[in-house]
């Protein structure tokens, strides 16, 4: 049996009357010849699998970067030195008390000005809170009306990170329980109720410690504690040209293009609804540092006016839904309800259900507008 490849021609060339003819090959191979090619590709199936895995690597042992864990949802200690024959022999390494204790309350021990502070990088005089890191934390230092009893701390390169105490970021060494650094969210917003997320940069940027806070995201240096660029809240004046760009590009010029893709087709269909999304901090001010968001949010109102004029004579309404604070599915931002007639923070359902009636044909006579949903903040 012959193993080795070779073309065969079906009829040789030939320029007979001038004309050229060309050749016609079969390709011949034998089982040998097969497995001469599935081999190759076999080891690189195998490589790039391999490959893939190499990029999936869980957390380092001793870390729990996420809330999670892991983006698989193990929420499981990793710590495997812990065993029905040790744990009776545990004692505690080191505490840090979370929350202000309540004066009078059972177990509250002494006032809070003669609790020892954690010491270490970050740390600030004992017996008062941690100097602040950072632009965007101006506060009083008062605690604030809720806590985080359901927080999860993260782990990530012997670092403990977690909310606390309503209004604050601390990063404390997990082996030892100094106190890293304190970031102290600006007066009237809160943290997230569980937890912060670890991202470990991408070369150029630097680890970055996430969470969210009321109606922002933000992102905190995760060695010092200072906040990021283009997440912080920023005073005006302390704003650069650079900074403005983001809120300007997304809450204006997004709801330019989302417009400009759909307004034709509705002009000539004789019918259309378009309804922006924005926001009450584009109806009043606040001093939480959010003027370009507010600004860009205002923008987009007042885009959606003069296009009600402009194509209200081609059956399209143009209107807009201005939302109060809306809850969030992890609890953060809670104890801001207390500001609202309602007692709550707006819903989801709440947004759904004021935009399917000004997208609706009973909505047919309602234009221009901005429906305020908003639990009764602003009454004007």
């Amino acid at each position: 049996m012959n193993h080795e490849p070779r073309t065969e021609p079906e009829h040789e060339p030939s320029t007979k009357n001038g004309e050229m003819r060309t050749t016609s090959l079969r390709w011949v191979y034998s089982p040998a010849m097969k497995r001469f090619f599935l081999v190759p590709l076999v080891l690189i199936a195998i490589t790039i699998v391999v490959s893939a895995q190499s990029t999936q690597r869980g957390p380092a042992p001793g870390d729990w970067p996420l809330y999670s864990r892991n983006l698989a949802g193990a929420r499981y200690s990793p710590l495997n030195e812990i065993n029905t024959s040790n744990v009776a022999n545990l004692a505690p390494a080191w505490s840090v008390r979370l929350t202000q204790p309540a004066a009078g309350r059972r177990g509250a021990g002494p006032a809070a000005a003669a609790e020892a502070a954690p010491t270490g990088r970050g740390a600030g005089a004992a017996g008062a809170p941690a100097a602040v890191q950072g632009r965007g934390g101006a506060n009083d230092g008062l605690e604030a009306s809720g806590s985080n009893p359901q927080a999860t701390p993260i782990v990530v390169g012997g670092v403990m990170y977690l909310p606390t105490r309503g209004n604050q970021v601390l990063a404390i060494e997990a082996h030892t329980g100094k106190e890293v650094w304190r970031y102290l969210m600006p007066l009237g917003l809160e943290t997230t109720a569980r937890g912060v997320a670890y991202w470990a940069g991408d070369g150029k940027l630097a680890p970055r410690i996430l969470l969210t806070a009321g109606p922002r995201l933000v992102a905190l240096d995760a060695a010092t504690g200072i906040p990021a660029d283009g997440f912080a809240l920023k005073q005006f004046r302390e704003m650069t040209v650079d900074d403005w760009e983001p809120f300007i590009r997304l809450n204006l010029y997004g709801t330019l293009h989302c417009t400009r893709a759909v307004v034709d087709g509705m002009c000539e269909r004789g019918w259309g609804r378009v309804v922006t999304v924005s926001s009450e901090a584009g109806r009043a001010g606040t001093a939480l540092g959010i003027s370009l968001y507010g600004a860009s949010k205002a923008a987009a109102v007042g885009l959606s006016r003069h296009l009600a004029v402009e194509l209200g004579p081609f059956g399209v309404t143009v209107n807009c839904v201005s939302l109060g604070v809306i809850e969030r599915a992890d609890g953060g931002g809670a104890g801001m309800a207390k500001g609202y007639p309602a007692r709550r923070l707006g819903r989801p359902a709440d947004v759904a259900a004021a935009i399917a009636y000004l997208t609706s044909d009973e909505a047919a006579w309602v234009t221009g507008q901005t429906l305020p949903v908003n639990g009764g903040i602003y009454t004007t």
